[in-house]
Parts: structure tokens; C-alpha cells; sequence
């Protein structure tokens, strides 16, 4: 598996995609990388596209993405994953458990993805 990532600066929102090639890189690593080389990506929402077929995070490295998003609190967050998998829900209601200011969803394709994530307008002073 390979993963593609998308950084939207205006929306404040990271997209990652697992693609259907050899597999060269985890979520998990993918996910820990960005964090790595902006920790202020952690405040922002997520979008993980994960219907292709992917190695799921260990408890371990959930852990280590629990840490660097917690680092970066900042006001409610989302991470939706695009999903068919039965499981992802219950994964979800573990994982809320471990990250702060972090609801975490699971939707059926990009446009149900974004549709949940609040849409909030900035304030003129």
C-alpha cells in the first residue's frame, strides 16, 4: 500500500488516501510523519480514506498518534474515515477515548466525509 496525502491550508484539513499499489508505507507511518514535520497539522481535521486494503495500526502506534495530536490541542477536531469495514466504528469509540478535543467518524465516501466535519465561518472584528 502506498498513501497519498493532501494538505488543504484553507480549510484546515489533511487528506490521506490509501492507494491499491505495493505497499510502501503504513497509515500510522504516513499519519506520524506529517505530525513530525508540522506538529500544528494535529489541531487540524483529518480525512482518511481507507477502503483500499491497508495494514491496520497496532495499539502501540495508536498510542504514539494519540501523543502528537494531544501535543497540538487546540479546539474541537475531526478524523473521519472513509470506510466499509463494520469495525471502524467500534475502532472510533476506542480511539475517542484516547485523543482530547478529537471525535473521531466514519462515513461512506468523501462527500458524506466532509459533511461532517462542522463548517465554521471566521469572525470579522
Amino acid at each position: 500500500m502506498s498513501t497519498k496525502v493532501t494538505i488543504e491550508e484553507g480549510l484546515k484539513r489533511v487528506v490521506v488516501t490509501v492507494l491499491p499499489r505495493p505497499q510502501t508505507v503504513t497509515v500510522a507511518d504516513t499519519v506520524l510523519r506529517q505530525l513530525a514535520r508540522r506538529p500544528e497539522l494535529g489541531g487540524w481535521d483529518w480525512i482518511l480514506d481507507i477502503r483500499a486494503p491497508h495494514e491496520k495500526a497496532t495499539p502501540e502506534e495508536l498510542d504514539l498518534i494519540a501523543a502528537a495530536f494531544n501535543a497540538a490541542r487546540s479546539k474541537q477536531s475531526y478524523t473521519i474515515f472513509i470506510s466499509e469495514d463494520p469495525i471502524a466504528f467500534e475502532r472510533c469509540r476506542i480511539m475517542d477515548v484516547k485523543f482530547h478535543d478529537r471525535r473521531h467518524l466514519v462515513a461512506k465516501d468523501m462527500e458524506a466525509a466532509q459533511a461532517l466535519i462542522p463548517r465554521t465561518m471566521p469572525r470579522v472584528f
